[in-house]
């Protein structure tokens, strides 16, 4: 008897393809991303993954270049098909959720009034509120419609209405606005930012309260969640706190949050927004932000090590800055052992950093030389760079040079120390 060919309409036919399996959960897919290894994961799953501290793809165990996820629409629009096309198999192969139900526009209207009215309610409603925006297709339809409900209005009153000491005092209403930050963080891809600034910022660009409560002791995860806010205002907007030392130390510790990789990703976004502002340069420094920069610096990755060597610069225009980077017994050392190593913008950061360093105090060109910086700067000036990191560089030499040329041999070894692919 002829066998019949199988459709996808049948039973038997209906496992789910390899390829539409997550490496790590091997569960279909819902909202594939995929490495600069070219792997393909669930994005919970390797969000996951890489939060806990690890710097490898799963499944090749090589080293990660970049943390950065980039979505995959391709897979996931024939994830979407292939779930069409099984679901007339009727019960016998669900589609695990991957098209999600239309979203309850009258249940979130009625979430929408219970947030802005009583406030026993507010805690449980804002939980609901928050799994309903966690909507993991591209076609964020779920936000959307928490956005067209005035999700952003009614998250951005609440949150303007608690005073910093009764969310620091009240573990409730501390809980409550954890989780308002954590909605209005699913609609900032959909709202408008404007919007979200004339309710969260107030008059002269203070942060309304209760954000910097949340900053200052609110969980890992909250913080991380205000910062991600705090960066997108900040480009916008010059921000200022009411206690803005606390804020920024707090920054700090989230940046000593090394075994999180967006944890210190999102700080220090958030600082060079931040710190585009001379007012805000000088309180990071109070706050002791340069040391915590200089420490983390031999552990970063490339586009964070790149972000933290600007800071760096910015803080060295100021007297503070530059006498907070001397303050650091490693400040120098740190310095001369990444020229070379981390990439071209690194190197010209760190060019700018010394040269600022040594004009402005014999004690910092003392401690340059002491570090070898004569030899990297020297070897730079063979390279293609920008036309001011030259200047600086030959500005840099001649200071160097009255003892500089004592310190360099004929031997091709010396350079090698500062000669690697970037």
């Amino acid at each position: 008897m002829a066998m019949r060919r199988r459709g996808v309409g049948d039973v038997g036919a209906c496992s789910v393809p390899v390829l539409f399996k997550c490496p790590i959960s091997l569960e279909l897919m819902k909202d594939p991303v995929t490495l600069c290894t070219g792997q393909t994961y669930e994005r919970w799953s390797i969000g996951a993954w890489l939060e806990g501290g690890n710097t490898t793809c799963p499944a090749t165990m090589l080293q990660l270049e970049s943390l950065e996820v980039v979505p995959n629409h391709t897979l996931r629009r024939l994830i979407q098909e292939w779930c069409r096309r099984s679901r007339g198999v009727g019960d016998a192969y669900p589609c695990h959720g991957a098209v999600k139900s239309p979203v309850d526009s009258e249940r979130v209207a009625a979430l929408m009034q219970e947030i802005a009215g009583s406030s026993g309610a507010r805690l449980g409603a804002l939980k609901e509120l928050r799994s309903i925006v966690r909507d993991a297709s591209g076609e964020r339809s779920a936000q959307r419609c928490v956005r067209d409900a005035g999700g952003v209005g009614v998250i951005t009153e609440l949150l303007a209405s608690f005073q910093e000491s009764s969310c620091g005092d009240s573990k409730g209403l501390l809980e409550v606005c954890e989780e308002a930050v954590a909605v209005l963080l699913a609609l900032v891809p959909v709202c408008d930012h404007e919007h979200l600034r004339l309710g969260l910022v107030g008059c002269g660009g203070v942060v309304v309260a209760s954000v910097t409560s949340v900053m200052c002791v609110g969980s890992l995860d909250s913080r991380i969640n205000v910062a991600t806010i705090l960066s997108v205002l900040a480009t916008a907007v010059d921000l200022h706190f009411h206690n803005g030392v606390k804020v920024f130390a707090s920054l700090g510790k989230l940046l000593r949050e090394d075994l999180y990789p967006k944890a210190v990703k999102v700080s220090l976004r958030v600082l060079l927004a931040l710190c585009k502002h001379r007012r805000n340069r000088t309180i990071a420094v109070e706050a002791g932000v340069v040391p915590v920069l200089i420490e983390l610096l031999p552990e970063l990755q490339k586009a964070n090590a790149e972000r933290a060597l600007c800071l760096l610069d910015l803080m060295c225009a100021m007297a503070e800055g530059r006498a907070a980077v001397m303050d650091h017994d490693l400040a120098m050392a740190v310095f001369v052992s990444h020229f070379h190593t981390i990439s071209v913008a690194a190197t010209e950061y760190i060019v700018s950093i010394l040269w600022l360093l040594c004009q402005a105090a014999p004690a910092s060109l003392a401690a340059a030389q002491q570090a070898g910086v004569f030899a990297p700067l020297l070897l730079l000036l063979q390279m293609e760079c920008a036309p001011k990191t030259r200047h600086k560089c030959g500005e840099l030499l001649k200071l160097v040079k009255v003892t500089g040329w004592k310190e360099i041999s004929c031997d091709p070894h010396f350079f090698l120390p500062f000669i690697t692919t970037v």
